[in-house]
């Protein structure tokens, strides 16, 4: 994998501290931040690294998998900050 990719995955396993973190100091804004910074990292992944047009299948799925992976995230992250998320971008 690409380093952009390890990034976002170490962005997505900050997710459970997050919102531990968020519950225990009753601070919402934490999940706000945390995806805030989500969305800036996947919005540069997006624009530098071609998922649909990448030619070797495996690498193709992998990348699919981990923006599934991203968009369960943001789902479940503004849910919990009562937020309906938008089923297309």
């Amino acid at each position: 994998f690409a380093e952009r990719e390890l990034v976002l995955a170490t962005i997505l396993d900050k997710f459970p501290a997050t919102v531990v973190d968020a519950a225990n100091h009753y601070k919402p804004s934490y999940i706000c931040r945390y995806l805030l910074e989500l969305c800036q990292e996947i919005n540069s992944y997006y624009h530098e690294i071609p998922v649909l047009k990448e030619e070797d299948n495996d690498v193709k799925l992998a990348r699919l998998s981990l923006l599934s992976c991203i968009k369960i995230v943001l789902q479940n992250g503004l849910w919990l900050l009562g937020i309906d998320a938008p089923d297309e971008m």
